[in-house]
Order: structure tokens, then C-alpha cells, then sequence
């Protein structure tokens, strides 16, 4: 058993002894039902590993009609709302506790990823060079997850592999140590509504909380690259 076994469990552990202290999420509340997909996208209030069009994604899937969904799948629409973790840890865990989808950029945002209900499904974003350069230590953290803790969780990814999408934090900016893959690490991502956002939500959306359905599906196409040009490629696990 690796260290990842028994996280899962010990975060649910957490949210059952802290859920009658827990505040309203700072968000406007998802529309109830099976048939919603509800979808949390982070939103980073530092100067490294923001998503750049956070508000234009969140009011874009909002609007988005025509998600191409299968007819076997109980879900029918998508809402997104917007987060912000690492104020409160018990606003951290208001936040996911009705969501279906966390999306977030690589990091400690992520952890939050365990309090979700079980089922629930994780969009790492990989900053650009990040998840290809760098791809070994990306790997070390979050997609070993959901195996080590009996398939309660689903682990699906973007690494963004087009310059155009990346910006430079602050830090790499500025020249500062330590550099190299860490600046890699630190950038600042822009997420395609269409190309990136729209397909990997349709996945998640047709799989469901089925684990079976997503075993399958992670079999074919688990995370991908974002190219340029806006091609989604399937990359092997």
C-alpha cells in the first residue's frame, strides 16, 4: 500500500466531524438534481498558476447549450461556479462538498479534491511544459489517487502544450530562484472554452460516477495534450 492509500478516507473523515460547522459556499448555489453537472473552477488569487480566463470560462459554460451529451447519461446540463481555497479551510471544504468537478491548475488547490463526494472527478491543469517537460514529477502527486484508494475518485488532465496559452509568473518574470522546472511548475495558464474545457467535461458528463465507465474510459484517454492550434491529443498513461 503507497501513501496515497487511506488519504481519501481520512479527508471524508475531516468533512463528517467538521460538516455542521461548515458556511455556505461563497458562490451562488448549484440548480439541485441528478441531471446537473456541477463544476468548480478554481480561481487563484496569487501570482503563480492562475488560469487567466477564469471568469470567461465559468460565464461561458453557464451559457453553453449544446454539451453533446450521449442519451445514456442521466446528466443533461453543465453549471460552473468559481473558488478560491487557502483562506479557510472550512470555506475549502463548503466549496466542493455539492460539486461533481473540481478543475484546477496543479498544486496544494487540489487537495480539496478529497473532500468531494465519491465519484467525483479532478481536471488537473498542467501548466505548459509542465506536464511534457516535466511529466515525471507531475505524475508523482495526484494521478496515482483514485487507484490507491479503490477507485472512488476520478483523475483526468490537460497538460498545455501550445506557448500562446502560458504566461510567465511572477517569479519567472523576475529571475528568481529556484527556476527550471519550477518556473515550468508556476505559470499561468489560459484554458480554451472549446477545445479543452467543452471535451473534457462531455467525458466526465458520459462516464458519470459509473467507476466502471471510467475505468474504461482512462483506459483510452485518461489526460491529454493541449497542442497548438487547439488539438486535444490522447497521451498514454
Amino acid at each position: 500500500m503507497g501513501l496515497d492509500s487511506g488519504m481519501y478516507d481520512a479527508m471524508q473523515a475531516v468533512l463528517r466531524f467538521w460538516r455542521p460547522e461548515l458556511p455556505l459556499p461563497a458562490y451562488e448555489p448549484f440548480d439541485s438534481g441528478a441531471n446537473v453537472l456541477k463544476v468548480v473552477i478554481e480561481h487563484r488569487t496569487t501570482n503563480i498558476r492562475n488560469i487567466i480566463n477564469w471568469e470567461e470560462l465559468v460565464q461561458r459554460c453557464n451559457e453553453h447549450r449544446d454539451w453533446g451529451l450521449p442519451p445514456d447519461t442521466p446528466i443533461r446540463r453543465v453549471q460552473c461556479r468559481a473558488a478560491t481555497f487557502g483562506l479557510d479551510v472550512l470555506a475549502n471544504l463548503a466549496a466542493v462538498g455539492q460539486a461533481d468537478v473540481l478543475v484546477a491548475v496543479h498544486g496544494a488547490g487540489i487537495a480539496n479534491w478529497l473532500a468531494m463526494p465519491e465519484g467525483s472527478a479532478l481536471v488537473e491543469i498542467r501548466p505548459f511544459d509542465f506536464g511534457s517537460a516535466d511529466r515525471q514529477w507531475a505524475d508523482l502527486f495526484f494521478q496515482p489517487i483514485p487507484a490507491a484508494n479503490d477507485w472512488r475518485l476520478q483523475w483526468w488532465a490537460i497538460n498545455i502544450e501550445d506557448p500562446a496559452l502560458s504566461e510567465p509568473s511572477q517569479r519567472e518574470k523576475d529571475g528568481l530562484p529556484p527556476g527550471g522546472d519550477f518556473y515550468h511548475r508556476d505559470r499561468h495558464t489560459r484554458l480554451p472554452f472549446d477545445s479543452a474545457l467543452v471535451p473534457v467535461l462531455q467525458r466526465i458528463a458520459a462516464v458519470g460516477r459509473d467507476r466502471e465507465r471510467y475505468l474504461a474510459a482512462r483506459a483510452q484517454q485518461a489526460y491529454a495534450e493541449l497542442k497548438p492550434g487547439g488539438k486535444l491529443q490522447a497521451i498514454p498513461l
